[in-house]
């Protein structure tokens, strides 16, 4: 079976293939008529769909995470393509084409937990090895497979382990040249940074946000995470936590960006500059794996929407 993807598509092309819904949303044009407005993915990417004629059966059809077959025409919106769709049909679970959706990290789910133990091997204080190994492990199997974001970063399975693993990475190389950094306070400050994405998220194939993310975010989930497990152990006023607590809250640098406070020790600017290389770096890599040399990119809004070349 020939393997187009999202990114292979071509305007004016007709096609009858498989995506998953990432999202949904029904509106109504200027004279009343609803219409729906989908995103779908598959492994290459996103792009957006648009059925101006609805059927019986196909809100039904379109609920976020769900695999359905989409035919219809491209066409090129606001310097974008998207599908104009003509039909959405079910797809059973037998038809799934999971080939399309699935996506996994660049190292091995054992290679990776294997790091993942160095990384918590260099967390010699008693009290904050045990916090952060504790908190890892009761969350390991989403831990272990679940992506770094919805549809940013990292975005496949295993991703918010391999995102976390390679910030872990980073931080060790930067600890030996700013070595007024604490090496533990830092590392523990990474491995437990996004956890809390394990309840923020939910999903298979495709991941959506829970009733908690939307609400909560995984910045407060993770403080009540901490909280928690701070309290069963009695040490929840012991200054580490405390700071641990800091860099979780402050690892998005900013008020705008979610943080409810900035950072404020040397290890929690460190964690927000690192998370925030980690991540762009990705996405610059995402973006230019799917152009030519030579070429440039469409607008990257996780990049305050700068076009990006391609060396040739």
């Amino acid at each position: 079976m020939e393997m187009i993807l999202i990114k292979d598509l071509k305007d004016k092309e007709n096609i009858t293939q498989q995506f998953v819904i990432s999202s949904v949303n029904k509106s109504f044009s200027t004279n009343g008529t609803p219409y729906l407005r989908l995103t779908l993915k598959d492994i290459s990417g996103v792009i957006a769909g648009v059925k101006w004629s609805l059927e019986d059966g196909d809100l039904d059809l379109c609920e976020n995470g769900k695999i359905v077959k989409i035919s219809g025409v491209l066409e090129t919106y606001r310097n974008n393509l998207q599908i104009n769709i003509t039909k959405i049909n079910s797809v059973s679970d037998d038809e799934i084409e999971s080939f399309r959706f699935i996506k996994n990290a660049p190292l091995s789910k054992d290679e990776m937990m294997k790091q993942l133990d160095y990384y918590i091997g260099l967390i010699k204080d008693t009290n904050l090895h045990k916090l952060v190994k504790e908190i890892i492990y009761e969350n390991i199997d989403k831990f272990s497979t679940y992506p770094a974001a919805v549809s940013v970063h990292h975005d496949y399975i295993g991703g918010l382990l391999y995102h976390t693993l390679t910030m872990a990475k980073i931080g060790l190389y930067l600890c030996d040249i700013y070595n007024f950094i604490d090496k533990e306070m830092l590392i523990s400050g990474i491995l437990l940074h996004d956890i809390g994405k394990t309840i923020e998220f939910d999903g298979n194939i495709s991941y959506h946000y829970t009733l908690q993310g939307k609400l909560l975010g995984h910045i407060s989930i993770m403080i009540a995470i901490i909280d928690y497990k701070a309290r069963q152990m009695n040490i929840e006023n012991d200054e580490k936590v405390i700071l641990l607590k800091h860099m979780i809250l402050s690892h998005h640098g900013e008020y705008e960006f979610g943080s409810p406070v900035l950072p404020q020790t040397g290890e929690a600017i460190l964690l927000n500059l690192i998370d925030n290389l980690d991540s762009k770096m990705e996405i610059t890599n995402k973006a230019l794996a799917d152009i030519k040399k030579g070429e440039y990119s469409q607008k990257i809004f996780a990049l305050d929407n700068r076009i990006l070349y391609k060396e040739n």
